[in-house]
C-alpha cells in the first residue's frame, strides 16, 4: 500500500506515541541520587570501609546501570563503581 505524500497510516502514530511515553516513564526511575564533587563513602555488606572518595564524573551504562567514577584524596587511582543489594554509596557530612 502506497501512502502519497509524508504522512505515515494513523496507525503508527499510535504506536510511535506509546513508545515515546514509556521512554520518559524508564529515564525517571534512572536518575542518580548523588551529583559529582560530593564525598561518599560505600556501605558494603562484606566489608567495614573507611575510606572517603569524592565523585568525580557520572556515567549510565547502556542497561540504565549509574556507574560512578570515584577518587580518594590519599591514592590517585579511580574506581569505577554500581551500586547493588550488596554495596551502595553513602554522603558523608
Amino acid at each position: 500500500m502506497h501512502y502519497n505524500g509524508f504522512y505515515p497510516p494513523r496507525k503508527s502514530l499510535i504506536l510511535m506515541t506509546e513508545i515515546k511515553v514509556k521512554e520518559k516513564k524508564t529515564q525517571l526511575k534512572t536518575r542518580p541520587a548523588f551529583k559529582a564533587g560530593e564525598v561518599v563513602r560505600i556501605v558494603d555488606s562484606e566489608k567495614n570501609t573507611t575510606l572517603v572518595y569524592t565523585i568525580k564524573k557520572l556515567k549510565k551504562s547502556y542497561d540504565g546501570t549509574i556507574l560512578y567514577l570515584l577518587e580518594t584524596a590519599s591514592n590517585p587511582i579511580k574506581i569505577l563503581f554500581y551500586e547493588s543489594k550488596k554495596s551502595h554509596l553513602e554522603i558523608v557530612n
